[in-house]
């Protein structure tokens, strides 16, 4: 059965979102590691490696989220949106990076590509349960 017009642009725009999220943690990333390089910010000595880690890891979420969006329908990109939102940012320290945005602006970025993915898993959601309505109305349920 095909979903109406507007469950197909909200799918569009969640799949969007989580493309542009991983876009922004790959600048984010790439900015940082290249800071880090060339001026040895104080931030990078922090930790003792823990920082690059957690890059090196929001790199490989933003990854599975755009390999997600290329190959997963609809129920299971949802998950995984929803899924990367906590990792980001509940494990891999973006409420940290919320707070550390006073100090350096690069870090409410690397937030904001956080919230794109839940940003993105609502529209979806949204768009899912658009087009279930729509096939309970036309008797298809």
């Amino acid at each position: 059965m095909a979903i109406s017009g507007t469950a197909r642009t909200l799918l569009v725009l969640g799949r969007m979102a989580g493309v542009v999220a991983g876009s922004i943690t790959l600048v984010v990333v790439v900015w940082l590691s290249r800071y880090a390089v060339s001026h040895g910010g104080p931030w990078w000595s922090v930790g003792a490696g823990l920082l690059p880690l957690t890059f090196l890891l929001r790199l490989a979420v933003a990854g599975w989220v755009g390999w997600a969006v290329v190959r997963f329908d609809e129920h299971a990109l949802l998950r995984v949106l929803l899924a990367a939102f906590v990792v980001s940012f509940l494990l891999l320290y973006g409420w940290y990076f919320l707070l550390l945005g006073f100090d350096d602006g690069i870090f409410y970025l690397a937030v904001s590509a956080d919230f794109l993915y839940l940003a993105g898993a609502l529209v979806i959601g949204c768009a899912s349960l658009l087009a279930n309505v729509t096939r309970a109305g036309n008797g298809h349920a």
